[in-house]
């Protein structure tokens, strides 16, 4: 397909977002940003769309700071470009969001993508991926830096250099065991493939398990329904957001699940959730409680986006597709707004989804619930990984411990 000259391409973009159902008056918004960029490329004889001159209009026209600017003009005029830029390369318009230095470098993208392809083959999950990418990223950014340009010039003491140079960075015990954990299975991945001399057993013959220190963050059922009572109900994002809420704090469902529950994941007929777990891949059948059906329901007839996709929930804002967890890895932001606004003590707390999972299975075992029973409603794969939630509640634990005689 040949390419689209700038007016050409702009015309297209405008047609798109009003296919994709944009709102009129983000639509006008883009066009005014277009049309400025567009007189601007005439007047320099610019006829195609690109990208570098789109940034340094913004920086010179709009006084926009594109690596570390913030704000809603910010991201408004971004998005413009990145819309551009999408439809240019013949790619689908995805979610524009601030692009942090994750980028792989040039000389160090080929030995990522074959790395990256094992994973994949492996069937690692798009999230353990990520978390690959983001390591590596930072491995490959510092060796730039230091002009180590070849992985075949890496030598140990610059692996060692790089894990002292995350010490400086303040990064807590727990994140840089995980960084030298992905580093040791990266280099084992390429000594066993032949590309690299040592392996990752040579580099960290042991890596130092860290202490858990923090118990996972609890919320009372007081402070749970304080936080649900700040939903907003009225709203289109008030109904997605109060249905997601109860699958996390009714049945204590992951992240990634809540992200792929699929319409056919709900049986209706049968009041039950069943659903394959994104992270275990095990079975999950779940009981549709009342406040979760009709939450849902709500959300389905009168704000989900009138859209074809098989995903339950979708953006609030257009395009309306479905976001992967490469793109959105987690959907804390909700409930961290919330607990802020009912004044729920967060200190030293995660506000995040997956703190109303430990919430749930802190509240169960306050109940007198066994292990057993509330590692099924988690899906866990084991009661020992049901055991962390024990930490918490210390007065259970006491209950629960066996008196012992005294040695003589």
């Amino acid at each position: 397909m040949d390419r689209l000259k700038l007016k050409e391409l702009i015309n297209t973009a405008i047609n798109k977002l009003q296919d994709d159902k944009y709102r009129n008056d983000t639509i006008e918004d883009y066009k005014f940003t277009w049309k400025k960029f567009y007189e601007m490329c005439e007047l320099f004889n610019v006829e195609y769309f690109d990208y570098n001159i789109a940034m340094k209009f913004l920086e010179k026209y709009y006084h926009i700071d594109i690596k570390n600017g913030k704000g809603r003009t910010h991201t408004r005029r971004m998005r413009a470009m990145h819309i551009l830029n999408s439809l240019d390369k013949n790619e689908k318009i995805g979610i524009y969001k601030k692009v942090l230095d994750k980028k792989i470098p040039n000389s160090y993208r080929g030995v990522f993508n074959e790395f990256e392809e094992f994973l994949i083959k492996e069937k690692y999950v798009q999230s353990t991926i990520n978390d690959f990418k983001n390591t590596l990223c930072k491995f490959f950014q510092f060796l730039n830096f230091n002009k180590i340009d070849s992985i075949n010039k890496v030598k140990i003491n610059d692996i060692y250099k790089f894990i002292n140079f995350i010490n400086t960075k303040n990064y807590s015990q727990a994140t840089v065991y995980a960084i030298k954990y992905k580093l040791k299975y990266f280099f084992q991945y390429l000594f066993e493939n032949g590309k690299f001399n040592y392996s990752g057993n040579d580099i960290f013959p042991r890596i130092a398990k860290f202490d858990r220190l923090k118990l996972p963050s609890y919320y009372s059922m007081d402070d749970i329904n304080k936080i649900i009572e700040q939903v907003d109900t009225n709203t289109k994002r008030g109904k997605r957001d109060l249905a997601i809420l109860l699958l996390a704090t009714v049945y204590g469902l992951r992240n990634s699940d809540i992200v792929h529950l699929k319409k056919e994941n709900i049986i209706w007929n049968q009041n039950k959730i069943e659903l394959i777990q994104y992270k275990t891949k095990r079975l999950l059948e779940l009981p549709l409680t009342d406040n979760v059906k009709f939450a849902i329901l709500d959300y389905l007839k009168n704000a989900r986006p009138n859209v074809e996709s098989e995903y339950v929930f979708l953006p609030t804002r257009p395009p309306y597709k479905y976001v992967d967890m490469e793109h959105f890895s987690s959907l804390h932001k909700s409930m961290s707004d919330y607990a802020k606004k009912a004044g729920v003590y967060t200190k030293n707390k995660k506000l995040g989804l997956h703190a109303l999972r430990h919430s749930l299975a802190s509240n169960m075992l306050k109940n007198n619930i066994d292990v057993k029973t509330i590692s099924s409603v988690l899906g866990h794969s084991s009661c020992d990984v049901t055991n962390i939630y024990l930490n918490i509640d210390i007065d259970q634990l006491r209950n629960l411990s066996l008196e012992v005689n005294l040695y003589e």
